[in-house]
């Protein structure tokens, strides 16, 4: 019950964080936006209706096809999305604010629309719409949040030109990118480190000169090459991005034909990271 309290509250400030950048920022501005806040924000502008009746409608009836897919905690965290979200948009139509410079407003609301649905998809629910669909394609095809809501909000931004204009629109394609790295950011975590995968004859020499001038654990992998058959040594590493410079160099020194990867890793626990061994 305790836990279930505290993800309620955390999706009432992201649901909250959500009605109010749209209020105040997109349509104070005639801006537009991805998902079903985005259609039905096209629908304000065309009929003066509410908003917050659009999207209360919309998102019902997308929660029709949803619930079969969706478990019941998260089922239940999207109702109470839907109708706390839709209050919200209802009661915060007061606040507005006029942006002079068009690539602020894209920044602004793109960053605190990423950051609302990054806390309310943590806390297991959904600012439903077109979150339940990209929640569906994530639980049965592995397909990223942010990815699936990128490409469905595609769908709604592009034939917003008719109604907002050509360079609103690419605005809101802009803040539409930003909303999504926010996200990854959210979901994924801050602790943004590369990971290094070396391949070298020289590994036990580049191995020592790492341990000496950059304080990070190594791991040696046993492999086999596919043509060669023969085994190979592979050095797997995880460093800061500000230490990456030297451990190329280090690398390119000691062995300049050795096979080397270097991948992003967005989220990294444990010793030397989120610890230190006493």
């Amino acid at each position: 019950m305790k836990k279930t309290i505290q993800s309620l509250a955390i999706i009432t400030l992201g649901c909250f964080l959500f009605a109010f950048t749209v209020n105040t920022f997109l349509i104070s501005n005639k801006m537009g936006q991805g998902g079903i806040s985005g259609l039905s924000m096209m629908l304000f502008y065309l009929t003066g209706i509410p908003m917050s009746l659009f999207y209360f409608l919309l998102n019902g009836i997308l929660l029709i096809f949803g619930f079969k897919f969706l478990d019941k905690k998260t089922l239940l965290y999207t109702i109470y999305s839907i109708v706390i979200t839709s209050l919200f948009l209802s009661t915060t139509t007061f606040w507005t604010y006029t942006f002079q410079d068009p690539i602020l407003i894209t920044v602004v609301v793109g960053v605190l629309v990423g950051i609302s649905i990054g806390i309310i998809l943590s806390a297991g629910g959904s600012t439903a719409g077109l979150d339940i669909i990209a929640l569906i394609l994530r639980k049965y095809f592995h397909i990223p949040t942010s990815v699936s809501l990128f490409s469905l909000d595609l769908f709604i931004i592009v034939p917003s030109l008719f109604i907002i204009g050509f360079e609103k629109m690419v605005y809101t394609l802009i803040m539409l990118a930003i909303t999504t790295k926010t996200i990854d950011y959210i979901l994924e975590g801050f602790n943004v480190k590369k990971s290094v995968t070396i391949i070298s004859e020289h590994y036990e020499a580049i191995a020592e000169h790492i341990s000496l001038h950059i304080p990070r654990g190594i791991t040696i992998l046993s492999g086999t090459g596919y043509y060669t058959k023969a085994q190979k040594h592979i050095l797997f590493i995880v460093i800061g991005r500000n230490q990456l410079l030297k451990l190329t160099r280090i690398v390119n020194k000691i062995d300049p034909t050795a096979f080397m990867t270097i991948s992003d890793v967005h989220s990294v626990l444990g010793e030397g990271f989120t610890f230190n061994k006493h």
